[in-house]
């Protein structure tokens, strides 16, 4: 977590270069006037990443520094579910580590910033993933069935996300 916090916040004093960030924040904050995501205005991400956003932003006291921060709990979280995945396919706990600060670092680029919609995405796969991948036990029709809600969910938060179902087919089917 210091690793995230030490590269992810370099920039919390320049404002950010590119318009999609604060057009989320305006789009999710439609929802506390009562209204639907997309009910009033239009944007290319699903109804679930607009409602995140919103729980972020009031959790953060609308504070946008505080948002960013609060998007590296969501990136530490993502990294230990990395880390786990990465240690239950490998058995070596040096290769997950290194393999999980890469993640860290390709994550504290510029252009990277946490807040697109690919990372709450990205959230939802992993537990899925995680649930559907152990190779202890045999994979229960609960199993399949949380682990198609968590896929569903991500596809209602980045649409593009869908060609993540492909993979799961193949694990499935192998």
């Amino acid at each position: 977590f210091v690793i995230i916090f030490l590269t992810q916040n370099v920039y919390l004093n320049i404002e950010t270069i590119d318009w999609d960030i604060h057009s989320y924040l305006v789009a999710a904050q439609d929802i506390n006037n009562g209204n639907l995501p997309l009910e009033q205005q239009w944007e290319s991400k699903g109804p679930v990443f607009f409602y995140l956003y919103n729980f972020l932003s009031n959790l953060s006291g609308k504070s946008y520094i505080n948002f960013r921060i609060f998007n590296d709990l969501v990136l530490f979280v993502i990294s230990l579910t990395f880390f786990s995945i990465q240690f239950q396919t490998s058995r070596r706990k040096l290769d997950s580590v290194l393999d999980t600060l890469f993640f860290v670092l390709l994550m504290s680029i510029t252009w990277a910033t946490l807040e697109y919609s690919e990372l709450y995405s990205l959230l939802f796969i992993g537990f899925s993933y995680k649930i559907i991948s152990n190779e202890r036990k045999k994979v229960s029709f609960r199993d399949l069935f949380l682990s198609g809600v968590l896929i569903s969910l991500s596809t209602l938060i980045n649409q593009g996300t869908i060609l993540f179902l492909f993979s799961f087919l193949i694990i499935l089917f192998f």
